[in-house]
């Protein structure tokens, strides 16, 4: 397994809090994107630096790639906000399944 290393920054000082994400109470579970940018706008609001995306609570596994991008998405189109994001990141198998295998 090849391993690519870049080269580390100090993370600017601050509290950053994971964060979750909000799903639709559906058999589907889409993605509550207005809830997220609700929950979003109530840290930004309580004097945080930063938060911690798709990482804290399992998304990076459980959420397809595209459902990733649109969360990522909405977070950087609310520019009025102060905070700074840190996303998870995977490889994407591309099989579209929620959950664990």
């Amino acid at each position: 397994m090849t391993v690519i290393k870049s080269p580390s920054k100090p993370l600017p000082g601050g509290i950053y809090c994971p964060t979750i994400t909000f799903f639709l109470d559906t058999p589907e579970q889409e993605l509550d994107i207005p809830s997220h940018t609700r929950h979003m706008e109530f840290l930004a609001k309580s004097g945080i630096n930063g938060v911690v995306v798709q990482g804290s609570t399992g998304e990076a596994v459980a959420l397809n790639r595209d459902e990733r991008m649109q969360v990522s998405q909405t977070l950087l189109t609310l520019s009025g906000m102060k905070l700074k994001f840190f996303f998870s990141s995977r490889k994407d198998d591309s099989s579209g399944k929620r959950g664990f295998s």
